[in-house]
């Protein structure tokens, strides 16, 4: 699948989550560059978020490729990611108590 100029992304849909995991893998072959928001709508303050981009060459071997900094309250963030390398990319998460977000990007190629 192929980018024409740019492609909306969405790695995780707003719910509640809780503990660790993972967005499903998505091809970014053609990517040059993205821009992934989160939007955190619900986090008490004693919770934390950690999100990270992910990326691997075979969909079964991941490394850490960029990280937002970890989040401890409501709002919207953003990372950029100047190269996209890999094949593909999935979004990790570990939410130390239910947190309610979501995860998108903009990627472009």
């Amino acid at each position: 699948m192929g980018f024409l100029r740019s492609r909306d992304i969405a790695f995780l849909s707003a719910a509640v989550y809780k503990g660790g995991g993972a967005s499903s893998a998505i091809d970014i072959r053609e990517c040059q560059e993205m821009t992934i928001f989160a939007n955190v709508t619900e986090i008490e303050d004693t919770e934390t978020l950690d999100l990270g981009l992910e990326i691997s060459p075979d969909g079964e071997i991941w490394s850490v490729r960029k990280s937002f900094t970890q989040i401890t309250a409501i709002g919207t963030y953003h990372i950029e990611v100047p190269d996209c390398i890999g094949k593909y990319a999935r979004i990790s998460y570990d939410a130390s108590d239910d947190t309610t977000f979501s995860v998108a990007a903009t990627a472009k190629g």
